[in-house]
């Protein structure tokens, strides 16, 4: 199956433990205020994205996505992800490279 964006009130997919699949929880559309514990993500909006596939992810994804979402990728756009069961103070990722992406799936088949 092809990733692509969940419609709004859309169920999720369910995935067996044999599954290469996994879907994606973007929140964009906000900004950053504060730091350390006081850091928070505020003004923005969640979508998903069902059927990422763990051989083929990589940035060109992310990419993808971000520009489903209606944005403009730039050289100034910059990308995090959270470690899963983290707080953004001790937890945010920068995605730059397909190194990064690729330890976002390495998590895949633990969360």
């Amino acid at each position: 199956m092809v990733p692509g964006l969940r419609s709004e009130g859309a169920r999720s997919p369910v995935y067996n433990s044999e599954d290469e699949e996994f879907s994606i929880e973007m929140h964009h559309g906000g900004f950053f205020m504060g730091n350390g514990v006081n850091r928070a993500y505020v003004d923005g909006r969640v979508s998903w994205f069902d059927h990422c596939e763990s051989d083929s992810w990589s940035l060109l994804w992310v990419d993808d996505f971000i520009e489903e979402l209606g944005y403009e990728k730039s050289d100034n756009t910059k990308i995090y992800w959270l470690l899963h069961g983290k707080q953004l103070s001790d937890g945010l990722r920068r995605v730059k490279c397909d190194a990064d992406t690729n330890s976002i799936v390495a998590l895949v088949p633990r969360v």
